[in-house]
């Protein structure tokens, strides 16, 4: 989620409880490196450009200076 999202302060813990974290790289790195294994990070990647650029039939995927979450894939495996 949007790091503005994180601000809102009983929002904050509503969206916790939830599970979701941060979108910056320390939150999304942080469930990779717990030990023990089975977690994981789903991230949608484009946000509201991708998808108000959205058109019937094509599948679209704007990825201009979005890479850091292929590395941070690679780094954890």
């Amino acid at each position: 989620m949007l790091p503005l999202w994180f601000r809102a302060p009983f929002f904050r813990e509503y969206i916790m409880c939830a599970g979701l974290i941060s979108s910056d790289k320390e939150s999304a790195t942080y469930p990779l490196r717990q030990r023990g294994g089975g977690n994981a990070v789903v991230i949608a990647v484009g946000g509201a450009p991708e998808a108000l650029d959205a058109h019937p039939g094509t599948y679209n995927v704007l990825l201009a200076k979005k890479k850091g979450f292929i590395k941070m894939a690679m780094e954890h495996g």
